[in-house]
Formats: C-alpha cells, sequence, structure tokens
C-alpha cells in the first residue's frame, strides 16, 4: 500500500511540474523532491527512467480516455450514425474535455499538451499502443467522410485538428487554475464551440495554393 502511494505522489508531481514547466523544464531530483519522497533513487525505484515515469502518468490517466472514447464509437456504430461528423468530432473533443477541473486542480490535459509538442516523446512508444485504440476507430470513420480530400492533406488534418483541440483545452484549464476561473456555462460554450471548430477545421475547403504545393510534393516524390 505504502509503495502504491508513493508511486501515485510521484506519477502527480510529474503531471503538476510537466505541465507547469515542459518536459525539459523539471528534473527528476525536483519530481522526487516535490512528491515529499527523501530517497534520492525513489524514483528510478518505481519507473526505471524519465520515460518510464512518462509512460506511468499515460497509464494513469489514459485508460479513462480511452474507454469514454470507445464507449462514445460503440454508441455511434450502434445507432448507425458513422456518416455524421459532427457526433465523430464529439467523441473526439468530450473524453479530455470531462477531464477539465473546475476546482483548478487540473494538470493532466496542460503536461499532454507539453508531452504532444515534444517530437521525442511524441514519436516514441510513451504515447502509442493499445492507449490510442479509440482514437484509431475515431479516426478510421473520420478519414472515410474526407475521401474526396487527398489523402496527405486528410491526414495532416486529423493531425492539426487533435493538436488543436489539445492545445486549447489546455489553455482552458490554465484558465480554470487561475484566481479568475470561468464559469461553468462558459465551459460548456466552450466545449462546444471547439467540437464546431474541429469539424470545421476537417472539412475546410482546399485552396488552389495547396493542392499547388502538394502537386509538387507528390512530383518530388515521385
Amino acid at each position: 500500500m505504502a509503495n502504491a502511494k508513493t508511486r501515485e505522489k510521484l506519477i502527480l508531481s510529474a503531471e503538476r511540474l510537466i505541465a507547469l514547466r515542459g518536459t525539459e523544464g523539471v528534473s527528476l531530483r525536483e519530481i522526487n523532491r516535490a512528491a515529499g519522497q527523501r530517497n534520492a533513487s525513489a524514483l528510478h525505484y518505481h519507473f526505471g527512467s524519465r520515460q518510464g515515469l512518462l509512460e506511468a502518468v499515460f497509464e494513469f490517466r489514459m485508460e479513462r480516455t480511452n474507454q469514454r472514447r470507445n464507449e462514445l464509437v460503440d454508441t455511434i456504430e450502434a445507432d448507425g450514425v458513422t456518416g455524421d461528423l459532427y457526433r465523430l468530432c464529439e467523441a473526439s473533443v468530450l473524453p479530455l474535455a470531462e477531464m477539465l477541473d473546475a476546482n483548478g486542480a487540473g494538470h493532466y490535459i496542460p503536461f499532454l499538451a507539453q508531452v504532444t509538442a515534444d517530437p521525442l516523446i511524441r514519436n516514441s512508444e510513451v504515447i502509442v499502443r493499445e492507449r490510442w485504440s479509440g482514437v484509431r476507430r475515431l479516426n478510421r470513420h473520420i478519414l472515410a467522410l474526407l475521401a474526396q480530400l487527398p489523402q496527405r492533406i486528410a491526414l495532416q488534418r486529423l493531425t492539426m485538428s487533435q493538436g488543436l483541440v489539445i492545445y486549447q483545452l489546455a489553455e482552458h484549464q490554465r484558465q480554470l487554475n487561475s484566481a479568475e476561473a470561468p464559469a461553468a456555462a462558459e465551459t460548456a460554450l466552450f466545449v462546444s464551440d471547439l467540437i464546431d471548430l474541429k469539424m470545421a477545421t476537417l472539412r475546410a475547403p482546399v485552396s488552389p495554393r495547396t493542392l499547388a504545393g502538394l502537386a509538387d510534393l507528390d512530383r518530388a516524390d515521385g
């Protein structure tokens, strides 16, 4: 039991400090100290390395969001509305939006924004595998609705739109953590508009300039 409590303290301390200062702005020693651990090797004992610690934060949080996203996709499929882009975007946004902490104690979404901005971590095994099964299911349905777009553009928009969602939610969480936190009605409006914005990003017309740039890339690749 004591080991489990120590492990959770280290996870929460890492999440909070990285949310505030980024992945490179926090040392393992600082995380150890913030968790109240006098033993300097406690973090290495529980996680082995910085990457092991980051993976533990994801495991601590992502099971919930992945389960929620899969539940939403299950409902969409059962209702036979996989062609409804709004419902798909809603299922993309809500699992994270529901983690916004109106008590000003939320750090996971800002942590996620910091970590996904780090290419060394974003492209590692830390944030892939089964933890993203709900995202993969959603993306398959969304891509089917974007079949009129060039594949490179469709895939790029999926990535950009999800980054937009994460960073905007992280900024809203920072506002909730501040002294002048938005009211619940303002948060509800923000989340609703964010779903609209993701959908609009995916549906936006492709400009002639973008198509020309795509053609140049295709010629260079060909």
